[in-house]
């Protein structure tokens, strides 16, 4: 399933059609937040999860916009293009970022929510959740100003809601067909509301969460529905497949925070998706296996090198 939302993510930013926004944006970046919720490890400090995710998210992000920063302003310069607005884009992040930064957001949105839902464990539920409610009251009423907060620090609020949402599909106890049932029903009634307009599809970025609550509801309802397909399909999957979509799952985030770059270095025009789209991902997926291998690993991916097991160290049997 994270391998999907990070083909739905270079989708988005390739095609522009209204049917493929109704389907896309409703859910591909809503996922993310929701997975956090679901993947939620209790009794963790604000600082020991600080410093996780520095190493998993923050060097990434940091050693790309670095790289990629570099790059965009070198490129901008021989085009006689570069401005102050460059610059600032970079330093301010979040909504401020064009391409070839088009997903950088979503990191800085990502970092603060998990921090604040981390912070919020200490009191009552209703506290955190009546914030975040009023975050997204803000993000309806006056959008401009919650998106222009430098990081998308002001996204992140409303965002924890599909934290809590991921958080509480935890407690589903399916199996069988229950449990694939219920996914094809979530995910089913959830794009039904997207594609008969009946559900605004979100710009998270833009601080757009589309039309009150069904919206909010609707992504809920296919992040939930494709976690489930997911617990579902884990009976099917060989080990070799198996290894093959976690290789995938690894260089994820990389592609994420890379292909737009290609998107930029190729001149994408809106649904321009041949070859344009292929090689965003592939591209950036292909060069994150290369780098999961070196000592570059730990910065571009945010993951240890991958080392071969040397053949002595297999313990023989007796």
């Amino acid at each position: 399933m994270r391998v999907m939302g990070v083909i739905a993510v270079v989708a988005g930013h390739v095609w522009d059609t209204e049917l493929a926004r109704l389907l896309i944006y409703s859910w591909h970046v809503p996922i993310f937040f929701f997975f956090s919720g679901y993947f939620w490890k209790t009794g963790r400090s604000v600082t020991d999860d600080l410093r996780g995710r520095w190493q998993s998210i923050v060097r990434p992000y940091l050693f790309w916009l670095g790289v990629l920063g570099m790059l965009f302003l070198i490129a901008e310069y021989f085009r006689n293009a570069l401005s102050l607005k460059d610059f600032a884009g970079i330093v301010l992040g979040g909504s401020y970022l064009t391409r070839p930064f088009s997903a950088f957001w979503f990191v800085t949105a990502l970092i603060v929510a998990s921090l604040l839902f981390r912070f919020f464990e200490r009191f009552p539920a209703w506290v955190g959740v009546s914030i975040t409610g009023v975050g997204l009251l803000a993000a309806y009423m006056i959008p401009e100003v919650v998106s222009g907060i430098p990081y998308a620090a002001g996204v992140a609020i409303p965002a924890l809601l599909f934290i809590y949402a991921g958080k509480a599909c935890q407690q589903v106890r399916l199996s069988g067909a229950r449990l694939v049932v219920a996914a094809f029903v979530l995910i089913g009634v959830g794009l039904l509301f997207a594609i008969s307009g009946l559900s605004a599809p979100l710009d998270m970025k833009a601080s757009n969460f589309g039309t009150p609550v069904v919206s909010i509801a609707v992504a809920v309802c296919i992040c939930a529905g494709l976690t489930l397909f997911g617990l579902w399909m884990e009976q099917f999957i060989s080990a070799v497949f198996g290894r093959l979509i976690g290789e995938l799952a690894i260089g994820g985030f990389m592609v994420v925070l890379t292909h737009a770059a290609v998107l930029y270095a190729l001149g994408t025009q809106p649904n321009q998706i041949i070859p344009d789209f292929y090689l965003a991902l592939t591209i950036p997926w292909a060069a994150a296996v290369f780098l999961h291998r070196t000592r570059l690993s730990g910065w571009a991916l945010g993951l240890p090198q991958r080392l071969k097991v040397p053949p002595q160290s297999v313990t023989p049997e007796r």
